[in-house]
């Protein structure tokens, strides 16, 4: 989803082929975003703050230095060393949609799973008022340990 974006200003970057590795200097890529554009970026509890959505969200790494690129280069046989692309530049909007989109997945699945948690809670009580302990052979001391495990390992699970 990443933009490659190309500006004026030489940076050494990364070569990568499906074979080899390794680090060429002739390729021109988008500059890096900045610190300070980092800490002002527009979350959902700084609304007031003013932002670029087209400035450059991407923030230096190891591979932006040819020394240090050379350490962290994949192996020659990685299978995705064809998509590999230390050079590649995203934007703020671009990072801000894939945080929504990812947000809201994560959103969707806790509330279904909530939801679902809730229900079962639910219809435990309910089948306990209909003659739920003597269908199953049980006393409510039987039952009042059970709910007190699942109660405990739920909590430690969380």
């Amino acid at each position: 989803m990443s933009t490659a974006l190309r500006g004026n200003i030489e940076q050494k970057t990364i070569a990568a082929t499906p074979k080899t590795t390794s680090v060429s200097t002739s390729e021109v890529s988008a500059p890096l975003g900045t610190i300070e554009e980092a800490k002002n970026a527009r979350f959902w509890f700084k609304r007031q703050t003013k932002y670029d959505p087209n400035a450059i969200a991407t923030q230096p790494s190891v591979f932006d230095e040819p020394d240090t690129a050379k350490l962290y280069q994949p192996r020659d046989d990685w299978e995705n060393l064809h998509r590999f692309d230390p050079g590649a530049r995203w934007t703020w909007a671009e990072e801000y949609k894939i945080i929504h989109k990812i947000d809201r997945r994560i959103m969707i699945f806790a509330c279904l799973m909530f939801m679902n948690l809730e229900l079962d809670r639910a219809n435990l009580g309910q089948a306990l008022t209909d003659n739920f302990l003597p269908d199953l052979h049980m006393n409510t001391n039987d039952y009042n340990l059970g709910t007190t495990v699942f109660k405990l390992s739920f909590l430690l699970a969380e």
